[in-house]
């Protein structure tokens, strides 16, 4: 702008010069006035100190003045980013101040680049502008996601899971940084776990602030039962906008389980029938099926199955038997006196084993136990008797003097072993009374001899009885007897 005007100009001597050394004469010429104003002069820009995060809004204010000696309109604008309350201001007197305010909110690329410049420009109406600006200070970059781990079910029981059950679990990973996290991916560092279906561990892009879950499922096992929890720690990785490390807070869940019992049962049954139906005879083979089961809920180790009252059983060994498996044996058992005696036949099969919990290194056992009825006792003897030659008479008679041999023979026909069996014949020579002694066998055989007397001949037969006596070990017939008569007719 030029301005035209009269300027009086007049000259003083100060005394150190003289005034007739010099002729001072006048010039008139012309004096060049420009705008060059100092920006600041005619705009400025000001808000509230402070350290601003992302996400953060900025207030500014924004004041201008009209340096010029006309009235102007004064037009306010922003760079990209920053909304403006009004920006024309119309009819500025001369020397006048206006204000704005503007509001801008702190980006990632402000974080990046460590601050925010704001640039605010003042146009005239004459075309003239000016600018200022103000810098506004960022919080610091901070990459860090958090992931937070959550149980999903609940166990079956209401208070523990259990072997074999199912634990879900909700892994959700945050973006709590103020950097854009990319390549996201969701670890879960529990052995066994699994992606539950239709999942997929690898989030992608996390903006601050945004947040992604991811399911798992998991099924406990021994370990985590001796244990006494499950303890489960997920994780995630990732690279934040701009590089560097991107800090991540684990999640953990903690789940209890229920107690280590370790436990086998043995079940035995009967598999066989008794040949007249209803009870085993002496002698008789009873068959058993002998099912070995864990149902406690850790792995038994050297399962030693055994079976007192078996036939040549022995004792079989199990390796190692897992929660819920079984193994099947067959085993059989002669009926005995003993078991006659009873009335029943008692069969018990067990085993033991060991167990990994420290606190009950042997696992317990519930034996298998099987009654089957056996036969009533029956202590018996039976004696046969005859003639092993004929006489010398009509149609082989004996005569009188003649000598009848005999064979006696003594049998055991119950089912109980008699003792002390003592056998006699008293129309016999010089029988006497003959001893078995225990254990020479179910039946022997005596000879005896008798000689034809007139008593005899008149009677027209020989009469000869033998007999027989013993112990019983049933304590209901402590005595056996019987005899077994032939009578010879010569």
């Amino acid at each position: 702008m030029w301005a035209k005007a009269i300027t009086l100009y007049s000259i003083a001597w100060d005394g150190t010069a003289k005034e007739s050394n010099y002729t001072v004469a006048p010039v008139i010429g012309k004096l060049k006035v420009t705008d060059d104003i100092d920006n600041s002069k005619v705009i400025n820009k000001g808000h509230e100190s402070g350290t601003y995060d992302l996400g953060a809004t900025v207030n500014f204010a924004i004041t201008a003045k009209n340096v010029y000696d006309t009235p102007q309109t004064m037009t306010i604008s922003e760079i990209e980013g920053v909304t403006l309350d009004q920006s024309v201001f119309k009819n500025v007197a001369p020397g006048a101040s206006i204000e704005a305010h503007a509001t801008y909110t702190i980006t990632e690329a402000d974080l990046l680049a460590g601050t925010f410049v704001n640039t605010a420009t003042v146009t005239f109406g004459n075309g003239k502008s000016y600018k200022n600006t103000d810098e506004v200070d960022v919080a610091k970059l901070n990459a860090h996601l958090s992931v937070v781990k959550a149980t999903t079910s609940t166990p079956a029981n209401g208070s523990a899971y259990q072997l074999g059950e199912t634990i879900k679990y909700a892994v959700t990973v945050t973006n709590d940084g103020n950097l854009t996290a990319n390549d996201v991916a969701v670890s879960d560092e529990l052995a066994g776990v699994q992606l539950a279906e239709g999942q997929n561990a690898n989030v992608g892009t996390l903006a601050p602030g945004a947040s992604a879950t991811v399911n798992y499922v998991y099924t406990v096992t021994e370990a985590d039962v001796l244990a006494g929890n499950v303890r489960n720690s997920a994780t995630a990785t990732g690279t934040p906008n701009g590089g560097g490390t991107l800090d991540v807070t684990p999640g953990t869940t903690t789940d209890p389980t229920g107690p280590a019992a370790g436990h086998v049962t043995v079940v035995k049954t009967t598999t066989s029938t008794p040949e007249n139906g209803k009870a085993y005879q002496l002698g008789e083979k009873i068959v058993y099926s002998i099912h070995v089961v864990n149902d406690g809920n850790l792995t038994a180790s050297n399962v030693k199955v055994s079976d007192a009252n078996a036939d040549n059983f022995g004792e079989k060994v199990i390796e190692s038997l897992a929660p819920g498996a079984s193994e099947d044996f067959e085993a059989t058992h002669t009926v005995t006196e003993a078991d006659v005696l009873a009335g029943t036949v008692t069969n018990v099969a067990t085993a033991k084993g060991t167990s990994p919990d420290p606190n009950a290194p042997e696992v317990p056992v519930t034996p298998g136990t099987k009654d089957e009825p056996t036969d009533t006792p029956n202590a018996h003897i039976t004696i046969v008797k005859h003639a092993e030659q004929n006489g010398s008479g009509e149609a082989g008679a004996f005569k009188l003097g003649e000598t009848i041999e005999y064979a006696i023979t003594v049998t055991n026909t119950g089912n109980l072993t008699a003792t002390d069996v003592k056998v006699s014949d008293a129309n016999a020579d010089n029988f006497g009374e003959k001893v078995i002694e225990p254990g020479t066998g179910a039946s022997e055989t005596f000879t005896a001899s008798h000689t034809v007397t007139e008593a005899d001949v008149l009677a027209g037969k020989v009469n000869n009885v033998a007999t027989a006596k013993g112990t019983s070990p049933d304590p209901a017939s402590r005595s056996s007897r019987d005899a077994w008569r032939r009578y010879e007719d010569r």
